[in-house]
């Protein structure tokens, strides 16, 4: 509204010196915030400038060749991260004549719409600080003395509570997921209900440092939320924790292999490496106990395993991959796998519809990987660890990284595949993903659903209560 420029990179520039700016006053006055893009290379140079009285901005945020600035994606964190949501959410929408966004309006009341919650931010700013931000973006500076005015302004974490503006998020974060976008019959409410979960979570278990174990919880209770309920948002996170936990045990197989390429072989042929690390996997299971003979059905080998619980098998695994323990370190990752398989697969019709109407399924997710347990459950335990060592790691690994370099993507290979030779590049460890759960505990935060002591609000309770 203020500048009308309908050049992105305009607004690329003005989006990331205010990014940039409220990274540097945040640093200064609320260091210990979590989730403010650019707070690294923020804090840094106020160490680097400490005598100085202003910081430039422009220096930190401008894209200018191969300079190093808070953030690598030309369009800041807001156009790499935030843009997406906040087009799902209804406030912001991409110029029909231009690439460049604008504030939705709407002329349904009910919706919250960028317009409106840009006024409702509005009325909760000074007019002086108003100036000075509009001002800084566009000298490039930001002096020492006027930081504390915009922090009391502007932080990121400290939304006056029964104002418009909390009310709006509150009703925001509260409606259908998509609520520009979405025809009345098909309506979901995935963000409310995995609020509510998270809520539920954290008053049940009145520990503020274990909130963020729900998801492993919600899996051991397959499906079913701490009311006993299970919901789309509920069965969702069982989902996804299932997913986890297959990649985390396919992940230590494949690093395993990159180990072993890495120690043992200059390069090898595919036949010869095939040959020689199927045994050192089977050789692993016989020594640990998972199996008795290379002639027994997969079948019999998941129906003798004893169940355990697979966050305690990633610990084990964890400490495998330190003490770079490849044959035990493998052993566990097909350990886990046939595990995670017996525990669940009960539920992979039940899932496989979920993530079929919801849009979910994707290629080589836990599903499709496990069910290849069931179709070739009469096959010798030998042969089964043989061909997943060569589908679903070997041949899956080069599918994706060509796939992924025929898109654009950078060279994702970890080990060459040339002539019918095997060479090593790279060895990667097994890890979690993160998905926006710690920003959504923020949030939780920053609008009093949960205390700053991490126990859940009278006013989190009542929404568990609705």
């Amino acid at each position: 509204k203020e500048v009308g420029d309908t050049s992105p990179s305009v607004q690329n520039r003005f989006m990331r010196r205010g990014e940039y700016m409220m990274a540097l006053v945040m640093e200064l006055h609320q260091s210990e915030a979590l989730q403010i893009a650019g707070s690294l290379f923020a804090a840094e140079e106020i160490k680097n400038q400490v005598a100085n009285n202003a910081f430039d901005v422009s220096h930190g945020a401008d894209k200018e060749q191969d300079k190093k600035t808070y953030w690598e994606n030309s369009s800041g964190a807001f156009g790499q991260y935030y843009s997406g949501a906040m087009q799902t959410l209804g406030l912001i929408i991409q110029r029909e004549d231009t690439p460049v966004f604008a504030c939705t309006k709407h002329e349904n009341k009910d919706i919250v719409t960028g317009t409106k919650l840009a006024k409702a931010f509005q009325k909760n700013l000074s007019p002086q600080s108003q100036r000075l931000f509009i001002q800084n973006i566009n000298d490039g500076i930001l002096r020492k003395s006027e930081s504390e005015e915009l922090f009391n302004n502007f932080s990121l974490t400290n939304i006056p509570p029964n104002t418009e503006e909390w009310e709006l998020y509150d009703r925001m974060l509260f409606s259908n997921d998509q609520p520009l976008y979405q025809s009345v019959d098909n309506v979901s409410y995935f963000r409310r209900d995995s609020i509510k979960c998270a809520l539920s979570y954290i008053k049940k278990i009145q520990d503020p440092e274990k909130w963020n174990h729900f998801p492993n919880d919600i899996y051991r209770q397959k499906g079913k939320d701490f009311e006993g309920i299970e919901t789309n948002s509920s069965l969702g996170w069982y989902y996804y924790q299932l997913n986890e936990y297959w990649h985390f045990g396919v992940e230590t197989i494949f690093w395993g292999l990159l180990e072993t390429l890495s120690s043992k072989y200059f390069q090898v042929p595919l036949d010869v490496f095939v040959t020689d690390f199927h045994e050192t996997i089977v050789e692993a299971c016989k020594q640990n106990g998972l199996i008795e003979s290379e002639s027994q059905t997969l079948e019999t080998v998941i129906e003798n395993l004893e169940i355990f619980d697979a966050l305690e098998l990633s610990n084990d695994i964890k400490k495998c991959v330190k003490d770079k323990d490849v044959s035990k370190g493998v052993f566990l990752g097909f350990k886990m796998l046939f595990v995670i398989y017996k525990q669940n697969h009960d539920r992979f019709h039940d899932l496989k519809t979920f993530a079929l109407t919801n849009g979910m399924e994707r290629s080589g997710d836990c599903i499709s990987g496990l069910n290849e347990f069931r179709v070739g459950g009469s096959e010798m335990i030998s042969n089964s660890l043989k061909r997943f060592l060569v589908k679903n790691i070997i041949n899956r690994h080069l599918e994706v990284a060509y796939r992924k370099m025929g898109t654009g993507t950078k060279n994702t290979l970890k080990f060459s595949f040339e002539d019918n030779y095997l060479r090593h590049i790279e060895t990667i460890s097994p890890v979690w993903t993160t998905p926006r759960i710690y920003a959504m505990y923020s949030c939780l935060k920053d609008l009093r659903y949960v205390n700053p002591d991490g126990k859940i609000s009278e006013v989190g309770i009542r929404l568990t209560e609705t």
